[in-house]
């Protein structure tokens, strides 16, 4: 075989729906921020490892799933979440409108320390779903 070949990711669906990420105060997440999410302020979310009793092994490349936004600002907005480590794109993965809420599915790539960032243009709550990863 070419050993320069790229043979792809594998889908591995997690056993159950596991809360990565949440911003509101008191809720269950494995990233818990506890306050709206900063217009502007690309946080990163690490992926890898234990999440809700769940394992995300080191060789996860990408993952899916469901973001919920819940808009705090008078304006309306977008999201974007793009691989850590890398430049954000020009694209955005969900558009919400004044006062709104919005849900959307999403697939990101991991950067090289198995996190992704998640950016809002506008002030939000949020959380994020994962359903499942890809690997080698």
């Amino acid at each position: 075989g070419d050993g320069n070949r790229d043979a792809g990711l594998r889908f591995y669906p997690l056993g159950r729906t596991v809360r990565l990420m949440e911003t509101r105060l008191s809720e269950p997440g494995c990233f818990s921020l506890e306050r709206p999410l900063n217009a502007n302020q690309g946080i990163p979310v690490a992926v890898r490892g234990n999440c809700g009793g769940l394992q995300i092994p080191l060789t996860a490349r990408a993952i899916s799933g469901q973001i919920t936004v819940f808009n705090q600002s008078r304006m309306n907005g977008s999201l974007v979440l793009y691989p850590d480590g890398q430049n954000r794109p020009a694209t955005s993965n969900a558009f919400f409108n004044v006062n709104g809420q919005i849900s959307n599915t999403f697939t990101v790539g991991l950067g090289a320390t198995g996190s992704f960032r998640v950016e809002s243009a506008n002030l939000v709550n949020l959380y994020i779903d994962l359903t499942c990863y890809f690997a080698p």
